[in-house]
């Protein structure tokens, strides 16, 4: 601590009040051969009986004052001694855990303990007279002292402020600031208490970007999570959180919704005719054929079942549904890929269309529901069709 906060006292009694051994009896046998002196003098100087009576008494009662003025004086030594022994103690304990320094009502140091010169990676004598804006990362050299000064008087201050150290690192600095005043007519004076927090800001950061990361990864594995591995199509679940999103947003603003549901023809005797392998990179050329038809970033496209697709289009009517349906049959069409199986002697697609305003009641099994029937109705007349809800308009092969 600054030597002007922690001065020290040193009362220093006589060498034989102070001395272990003479105590209160020792004093009072030293007053009694005094009251005898005096008595022997008195009797050598031939006073009256009554003269030398009074005096006798009188000096007994002033060796009484003096006795128990000295014995009062030695234990105000005593607890003076204590009471500076543990100022002494609770000094070593705050250098121990705190950085002390001393300013003036400018901001200019006075005094820092060596706790605070090692923060600063500054000698004391370089710091002294240093404003502290100066080794305040956050302020400018001034500021500091045009805070304290706008402070109400005997006030406190409480706050973290950033320490700029001499190699530029940053320390986090919790402060507590205490105004010092010797007497009236004193310049004022400010006590700062500081701890160190750095590590603890260090750690804190660390858990901010530990979970900023955490963040980053499930955001990874939603994603992933929502895609089918085999095509890189989305799944199932995520056109169906999609459907529910596009409805409640249809249905604000009174715009059509299309839902195509896709189904490849004869998939299982393709299957069972050329294996599974073959099957799932079929499956693979589809769902590139799909992605490729897709005209605007809010169309959807998705894997539906172990042989179908459906999609998603957003702001579109039955005509826009239905050109989009013949658009991707024509591109699997394209494709000829081989197919003993099929009366084509090629892979193709059916597709059944569903576009409507949904209602605000509408579920988005209703939707489902439908594009499904309008599936079934192009599977029942022949392979390679599209077909509209209702065979309200129908494109043949």
């Amino acid at each position: 601590m600054p030597p002007d906060i922690a001065p020290t006292i040193a009362y220093r009694p006589t060498p034989w009040l102070a001395r272990r051994g003479h105590g209160a009896a020792g004093l009072g046998c030293l007053a009694l051969l005094a009251v005898l002196a005096l008595f022997e003098w008195l009797v050598r100087m031939r006073l009256e009986a009554g003269g030398a009576l009074t005096l006798l008494l009188l000096a007994v009662a002033a060796g009484g004052c003096l006795l128990r003025a000295m014995e009062a004086q030695r234990r105000l030594s005593d607890d003076l001694q204590g009471a500076l022994a543990q100022l002494h103690d609770l000094a070593r304990a705050v250098d121990a855990h705190l950085a002390v320094d001393v300013a003036d009502a400018k901001g200019r140091l006075l005094r820092v303990n060596e706790r605070f010169s090692r923060l600063a990676q500054y000698g004391s004598e370089e710091l002294a007279g240093r404003d502290l804006g100066q080794l305040e990362a956050d302020q400018q050299p001034g500021a500091l002292g045009a805070a304290l000064a706008a402070l109400p008087p005997q006030s406190l201050w409480q706050g973290e402020v950033r320490c700029r150290a001499r190699d530029g690192s940053r320390r986090w600095l919790e402060t507590t600031l205490v105004p010092l005043r010797s007497g009236p007519g004193d310049a004022a004076r400010w006590l700062a208490l500081r701890t160190d927090l750095t590590a603890q800001r260090l750690v804190e950061e660390q858990c901010r970007q530990a979970q900023a990361h955490a963040v980053g990864l499930s955001r990874q594995l939603v994603q992933v999570a929502a895609v089918d591995l085999l095509t890189g199509l989305a799944d199932r679940h995520h056109l169906q959180c999609n459907l529910a999103s596009e409805m409640g947003r249809s249905q604000r603003s009174g715009l059509p919704l299309a839902l195509l549901m896709i189904e490849v023809d004869d998939f299982q005797d393709y299957r069972d005719r050329y294996g599974p392998a073959q099957a799932d990179a079929c499956l693979q050329r589809l769902a590139m054929a799909a992605r490729n038809v897709q005209r605007r970033p809010g169309d959807l496209v998705a894997r539906w079942n172990a042989q179908g697709f459906a999609m998603l289009l957003p702001d579109t009517d039955a005509a826009g549904g239905m050109a989009m349906a013949e658009l991707l049959r024509v591109s699997v069409e394209a494709l000829r890929l081989p197919h003993e199986g099929s009366p084509l002697g090629h892979v193709s697609v059916s597709v059944g269309v569903y576009a409507v305003c949904p209602a605000l009641d509408a579920a988005a099994d209703e939707l489902l529901q439908a594009a499904s029937e309008a599936l079934q109705y192009a599977r029942q007349f022949r392979r390679n069709r599209t077909r509209l809800h209702r065979d309200t308009f129908t494109t043949n092969a």
